[in-house]
């Protein structure tokens, strides 16, 4: 739910300014498309949640996000796998396998 979240912030930022947003931060005050960017759901700290829209094919007209679960998971499965937008998304989806959750618009 964090990732849709997110993905809806970044399509009101993009209908606002014609470009997605450099940094997850440009989200929140003073632009107020989220309170806060959401974090890991345990407080681990550890690295959760990546967004990149630079790196893409056209900078700023696209976007990954990724999540990093805590345990392997079958809703990788229908992910996006392979490089997206400069970031590491798993490796094909295989149930039980992998744990980084991508999506793109």
């Amino acid at each position: 739910s964090d990732l849709h979240q997110i993905g809806l912030a970044l399509e009101n930022y993009y209908d606002a300014n014609q470009a997605y947003p450099a940094a997850l931060t440009n989200l929140t005050a003073p632009t107020a498309y989220l309170t806060t960017v959401p974090t890991d759901p345990t407080g681990s700290g550890s690295y959760v949640y990546s967004y990149n829209s630079a790196g893409c094919a056209v900078a700023n007209q696209s976007y990954a996000l990724k999540a990093v679960l805590e345990n392997n998971n079958a809703a990788v499965n229908s992910d996006a796998d392979g490089t997206q937008c400069t970031l590491a998304c798993g490796t094909g989806g295989v149930a039980g396998s992998e744990k980084e959750y991508c999506i793109k618009p």
